[in-house]
């Protein structure tokens, strides 16, 4: 995490289009915080509280950059990383109703994806989990 966080600031040159949109943010600070729970972390340690100085990045990061232009699985994936936010770190107050609108708009009756594709629905699947 501290070589990946030095290498790709925010702000150098092409930061949004590869490290830093709203897809890879939720997908990182997601799997980084389920990589510090199983360590161990926690605040009071070093790295611990690297991690949730990391985290929270992320989770305003996501919240200020959330994509409403591609909805569908993106926006379903970017709300489950806010939950992780909120949940870790108290950042984003709302994250809960966010996921929530997803799931109502983008779960069928039937439990499948809207997007009526089986890898979206595996997708989303794991992104609720």
């Amino acid at each position: 995490m501290a070589s990946w966080t030095a290498a790709s600031p925010i702000g150098r040159p092409g930061f949004a289009l590869d490290a830093w949109n709203a897809r890879a943010v939720a997908t990182r600070g997601t799997n980084w915080a389920v990589a510090a729970a199983l360590l161990g972390y926690t605040p009071d340690d070093p790295d611990g509280a690297a991690f949730a100085r990391s985290l929270g990045v992320h989770g305003l990061f996501l919240r200020d950059n959330l994509e409403l232009d591609l909805l569908g699985n993106h926006l379903l994936r970017d709300a489950a990383g806010l939950v992780f936010a909120q949940e870790l770190l108290g950042a984003v107050p709302d994250a809960m109703s966010w996921l929530e609108r997803q799931v109502e708009e983008q779960v069928l009756p039937d439990g499948c994806h809207v997007e009526r594709a089986p890898m979206y629905h595996a997708i989303c699947l794991g992104d609720l989990i």
